[in-house]
């Protein structure tokens, strides 16, 4: 049996432990809240241990995570970079043999870009984004047992930013495409890594379909039964994240249609 770590049980880190877990994995996860903690334990389904990035790792989170085949750090990225020495020094405790995982964002990428692949190369500016250097100086870390995943807007139960848009007008770039991808695809596709054991890649994970925003938050507000937004014609962005690699390398199938919003409940 894989025995997995997580850093984060949040919205995304606490799913896709109960679906490791289904999958037949020995799953613990950290969170930083007692209530949660308290209710994931009793719950009998994966261990759970309070851990904040501003304090030390309590000895049993390291000593459990010894054993980790895998360790997903599943923070949010604004907590990570401002503890970026507390993040790289527990990851320097965990075996040699522990392969890790970063969930990152598409986020990395320069709007200048048409079509943003892993293959870019970041220069000048551009490596100041907290993105960036996250996904650096934890590479730098830990060497080659380093998957980075970089997520496009995630999307899925009780998210979805229609209702942040919702009734406003005047919202900039309604011919830009939609860069998103639903909770369920990326759980898949995490799990697709670990059973397959595909691990030390950069790897973008982004719904095929890009229609234009004004095209889909309409299409999700009608939905949702909520004021229309309005957006002013035109982009000057037009960046599309290119999933290319998941699909034909990995063998990765999208399956969660950003259409069906029925899944954003």
């Amino acid at each position: 049996m894989k025995n997995i770590t997580i850093l984060g049980l949040g919205w995304l880190g606490l799913p896709l432990a109960k679906s490791l877990i289904k999958k037949g994995l020995n799953v613990i996860g950290t969170s930083t809240s007692d209530d949660k903690i308290e209710s994931i334990n009793a719950s009998n389904e994966l261990k759970a241990i309070k851990w904040s990035l501003e304090s030390n790792s309590p000895d049993n989170l390291i000593e459990q995570s010894l054993k980790a085949d895998v360790c997903i750090i599943a923070i949010p990225a604004s907590h990570v970079f401002k503890n970026l020495g507390t993040v790289t020094d527990f990851l320097q405790k965990l075996s040699s043999s522990t392969e890790i995982i970063l969930i990152s964002s598409t986020g990395v990428y320069p709007e200048k870009l048409a079509l943003a692949n892993e293959d870019y190369q970041f220069k000048g500016t551009e490596l100041t984004n907290s993105n960036v250097q996250i996904e650096q100086t934890i590479s730098n870390s830990i060497n080659q047992r380093l998957t980075i995943l970089r997520l496009a807007g995630l999307i899925g139960p009780n998210r979805h930013p229609i209702k942040q848009l919702q009734g406003r007008i005047d919202i900039p770039n309604g011919d830009s495409p939609i860069n998103l991808v639903h909770l369920n695809d990326v759980i898949a596709f995490i799990e697709l890594l670990i059973q397959e054991q595909k691990f030390g890649d950069i790897v973008n994970v982004c719904h095929p379909s890009h229609p234009t925003r004004e095209e889909y938050y309409l299409a999700a507000a009608k939905y949702f039964k909520l004021a229309n937004p309005a957006f002013l014609k035109g982009s000057s962005k037009n960046k599309k994240i290119d999933n290319e690699k998941s699909q034909q390398a990995y063998d990765f199938q999208y399956k969660t249609d950003l259409l069906d919003f029925s899944q954003c409940f």
